[in-house]
C-alpha cells in the first residue's frame, strides 16, 4: 500500500471518528493495526486487505444505534469507499467481509479476517483494555458498583473475563499467547476491583448507624 493510499484511508476514517467516543478513538484504530501488523508475520495474505480492515473497521460505530449492527454498516461503508478510491470489486468485498465479522467468530473466515479479530480483541484486555472498558460503560450510565444490588450489571461485573473463554476466542496461536500476560493483568486488576467493591457493602448502614448516634 502506498502512502497516499493509506492516507487517503486513514483520512476517511478519522473523518467517521466519534470525538466523544474515547473507547473507540483513533488510538484504538492504530493499535488494533499494530497488533494485526505483529500477528501477520506468521502468514501469506493480503497486506492491503488488512491494513484497511482494520483503520475501518469501526467506522460504522458514529451514529450506532441498538437497531443498527456497526460492524455491518461499517463493512458497507468500507466498500463504497474503497470503490470509490479506485479499488477492485473483489479487493473492497474482503474488507467489507472482515469488517463485518470482527465482533464474532465465524466460520471460513479470510486470515486478514480472522487477524483483524484477534487484534481487535486484543485491545479489550490489559490495562488498555481496562480503561477502554470503563470508559465506554460510564459513557452508557453505567455505574462503577451498586450497593444494594450486587447482582444488577456495574463496571465492576462487566470486568470479570473468564479467562479461559476468551483464551478460546482467538484464532491465531500468536494471539493467544499475547492474551495470556494482559488477562492474567486483567483478572487481578478486576479481583482487587471486586474485593474493593464488596468491602462497601454495609455502607449504608455505616451511614444509617452515623447519623442515627
Amino acid at each position: 500500500m502506498t502512502r497516499e493510499e493509506y492516507e487517503k484511508i486513514e483520512n476517511y476514517m478519522l473523518l467517521c471518528m466519534d470525538p466523544k467516543d474515547v473507547a473507540h478513538d483513533n488510538g484504538h484504530i492504530y493499535r488494533v493495526l499494530d497488533h494485526a501488523l505483529e500477528l501477520k508475520e506468521d502468514y501469506d495474505l493480503d497486506e492491503d486487505v488488512l491494513i484497511a480492515s482494520c483503520l475501518l473497521h469501526d467506522i460504522g460505530r458514529k451514529d450506532e444505534n441498538r437497531k443498527v449492527n456497526h460492524a455491518k454498516q461499517g463493512g458497507k461503508m468500507a466498500y463504497d469507499f474503497l470503490l470509490l478510491i479506485g479499488w477492485s470489486e473483489e479487493k473492497a468485498k474482503a474488507v467489507k467481509r472482515c469488517i463485518k465479522h470482527h465482533r464474532k467468530k465465524v466460520d471460513d473466515l479470510s486470515i486478514e479476517g480472522q487477524l483483524l479479530f484477534d487484534a481487535d480483541k486484543l485491545d479489550v484486555i490489559g490495562s488498555v483494555g481496562i480503561v477502554r472498558n470503563i470508559a465506554h460503560y460510564a459513557s452508557h450510565g453505567l455505574a462503577i458498583h451498586y450497593f444494594n444490588e450486587s447482582d444488577m450489571t456495574s463496571i465492576s461485573n462487566e470486568l470479570n473475563i473468564d479467562s479461559d473463554l476468551f483464551i478460546k476466542r482467538f484464532y491465531s496461536d500468536k494471539a493467544k499467547a499475547l492474551a495470556q500476560d494482559k488477562l492474567t493483568f486483567h483478572k487481578r486488576f478486576a479481583e482487587e476491583l471486586k474485593k474493593e467493591v464488596n468491602s462497601y457493602r454495609n455502607i449504608n448502614k455505616r451511614i444509617e448507624d452515623a447519623i442515627k448516634s
